[in-house]
């Protein structure tokens, strides 16, 4: 069963959240009918921006915020996370604030878990494996690297040019490897706040 982590509840923050869920609640237009009771909304559904995954040390680190993501790889503990066993192997949920009353049902987690998820039109993906960042614009790109059934058709790589002098490889589609530098390359700048390299492609 999932495993809560780092967290660190408020006895104060617990109990406003009880009386304004009860407001909430009680409240016409906000999830009831119009006598204040009934049938809930279904929560709101947010596109996936961002996915990053960090395996280390035997475990699988997953985040849907960039911030968490380069404080996680630069050492810090994450402030919040749920840890679940998958086919035998820890996996662990770095969580925003707040994203721990709607476990497990986060998109990034259910994209994570081969569930069905909106993507963003400008979804950005990272996978740290084996100290190399692979860079991926597209969730089908993700999958067949995560499966190792398919060689990506175009990639740039940047060897020990990244956070961590770590190799970076870019996976690029028929439409991105047209431009250069490529977008996706600018994006991985932005995550990092990175100014950029003077390396060649290979």
């Amino acid at each position: 069963s999932p495993t809560m982590i780092h967290a660190r509840p408020s006895l104060i923050a617990a109990l406003l959240f009880a009386l304004f869920g009860l407001a909430a609640c009680a409240t016409p237009g906000d999830g009831t009918d119009e006598s204040g009771w009934g049938v809930e909304r279904a929560p709101r559904v947010t596109p996936v921006a961002w996915y990053f995954e960090v395996h280390k040390e035997g475990t699988v680190y997953v985040f849907d915020d960039p911030d968490l993501y380069r404080r996680f790889l630069a050492g810090e503990a994450l402030p919040e996370a749920m840890r679940e066993e998958i086919d035998g192997r820890p996996v662990v949920y770095a969580l925003k604030s707040g994203d721990g009353l709607h476990y497990p049902k986060l998109p990034f987690v259910a994209l994570h878990q081969g569930d069905e998820a909106a993507l963003a039109e400008d979804f950005y993906a990272e996978v740290l494996w084996r100290d190399k960042f692979h860079v991926f614009e597209r969730w089908d790109a993700v999958q067949a690297f995560r499966s190792g059934e398919v060689r990506p058709p175009h990639t740039i790589t940047y060897r020990n040019q990244g956070p961590l002098r770590a190799t970076v490889v870019f996976v690029l589609d028929e439409e991105s490897i047209k431009h250069t530098p490529s977008p996706l390359v600018e994006r991985f700048f932005r995550v990092h706040r990175m100014h950029g390299w003077d390396v060649g492609n290979e």
